[in-house]
């Protein structure tokens, strides 16, 4: 390649650049098929930081099995066959709310990368790796007090920082 070969590259990647548009973002549109109550996503929170403050306490590992189950059977079959799940649907009408509904593909996202976390913690434990374990729960509480208390769900935000982005997560 000689110099002048080198000029032309540059004036035309120049070029390029000054010729570019401002993209702007889509809005992100929701289906009204898949909106689920936030309230129920609180209470659903709430109880995995219940579960897992138990492990932290107990240190018995049943309860991991018992949250990566409920995950997972939420995730990828019917969420009647969860117990957290069965427990805030029987509790949610003792609590007076109004309606609010939220898309359930961040959720979705979100509860993937929790089952993730749950299956390390879950392995951790059961190769005894007991303080490795109990950082990752605690991390997993954190998170989940953020969404139970203040509705901040931090994957969620995550996955629409994706979407504005127009990174679109296809499948996980």
């Amino acid at each position: 390649m000689n110099e002048y070969s080198i000029i032309i590259v540059q004036l035309k990647l120049e070029n390029l650049l000054l010729n570019t548009k401002e993209v702007k973002m889509r809005p992100i549109k929701y289906n009204t098929d898949t909106l689920v109550d936030v309230n129920q996503a609180r209470l659903l929170a709430a109880s995995v930081v219940l579960l897992a403050g138990a492990y932290l306490i107990t240190g018995y590992t049943a309860i991991l099995f018992v949250l990566a189950y409920d995950y997972f059977v939420r995730l990828y079959m019917t969420p009647l066959l969860s117990p957290v799940y069965l427990l805030v649907k029987l509790f949610l009408p003792l609590f007076s709310h109004k309606y609010y509904p939220v898309d359930t593909s961040a959720r979705a996202f979100a509860s993937h990368v929790g089952l993730t976390i749950l299956i390390i913690v879950t392995s951790a434990d059961v190769l005894d790796y007991k303080l490795f374990a109990g950082g990752l729960i605690t991390v997993l509480a954190f998170w989940k007090v953020f969404e139970a208390y203040k509705n901040i769900c931090i994957a969620c935000r995550f996955y629409e920082l994706l979407q504005d982005k127009n990174i679109e997560i296809i499948s996980i």
